[in-house]
């Protein structure tokens, strides 16, 4: 059905990141005979060695190549471990004071992988949030799409919310992640994470509101205001089915944990049973 906003006769009440070298016999104790011996041998084995490379062209010289083989696979081995651990270092991003925070924002971009959501800063990751829930191999539609960017505490920053799961955002609950401007990154956000699922945001009066639908006739908002750092529900609006048949809506203001009802308003029907207006209804 035709989902009813607040009369805007209520938008007052309202504005509240080595060598391997082989070691020779020394002469000190041994004949020479046996030095001798001992180098013509040497020099036999690294001949055959030596003539085993030019056939197989596999070798370059011996044992020397092998140590050399081994060595350049572990410097290559080692260079690929410093970049992947640089890859995965946050390198922060803090924000100027007085900068432009739409510009800021154009640096940041977004994927989705199976990983969790990568961030990245002019191209190059900067940070990987491990929320994978939306990850899908066989995606009809781009993941990153469903990332919602929002000022959620109205400092003029895109925050971010990761649903847990592709569908209709207002009924899929997530994760909040707040831009911490002083290191430029996203940072998790449980007071925004109590909500359960991802807030319309108001900026005109500094509200966030969360709608929970319950039939097709009836809903409830919930509307809260930032307090210090701390979410307060500052208002309730709830639509119903009264016993005789019509519909309301009713609206609350909350106070210190407590609520009161200020306005009802009937939902007024064509005879062919389209949306006609809404009426006020006195209280009492």
């Amino acid at each position: 059905m035709k989902r009813i906003y607040i009369p805007l006769m209520l938008s007052a009440v309202l504005s509240l990141g080595g060598c391997g070298t082989e070691t020779v016999m020394r002469a000190e104790n041994s004949s020479s005979e046996a030095i001798t011996q001992e180098y013509v041998t040497t020099a036999a084995e690294e001949t055959e060695e030596t003539t085993e490379t030019a056939q197989t062209g596999t070798k370059l010289s011996g044992t020397a190549v092998t140590s050399s083989a081994a060595e350049t696979t572990t410097v290559t081995a080692a260079a690929e471990a410093a970049e992947e651990q640089d890859n995965d270092v946050q390198q922060t991003y803090p924000v100027p004071v007085g900068a432009d925070p739409e510009e800021i924002m154009s640096h940041y971009s977004f994927s989705v992988t199976q990983h969790g959501v990568e961030v990245y800063y002019d191209g190059k990751k900067v940070q990987l949030i491990p929320e994978n829930g939306l990850y899908s191999e066989n995606a009809s539609h781009p993941l990153d799409d469903f990332l919602v960017h929002e000022d959620f505490d109205f400092d003029l920053y895109d925050d971010l919310f990761i649903p847990s799961s592709v569908g209709d955002i207002s009924d899929v609950s997530g994760r909040y992640y707040h831009f911490d401007r002083t290191v430029g990154l996203f940072a998790e956000w449980s007071e925004l994470d109590r909500l359960g699922r991802c807030a319309e945001t108001n900026p005109a009066d500094g509200t966030l509101m969360i709608h929970n639908k319950d039939s097709a006739a009836a809903y409830e908002d919930k509307y809260y205001s930032w307090d210090s750092g701390t979410l307060v529900l500052v208002m309730r609006v709830v639509q119903y089915v009264s016993t005789n048949g019509e519909m309301y809506i009713d609206y609350y203001e909350v106070k210190g944990g407590s609520e009161e009802l200020f306005y009802r308003e009937r939902i007024l029907f064509g005879v062919d049973g389209s949306y006609a207006g809404t009426e006020s209804v006195p209280l009492g």
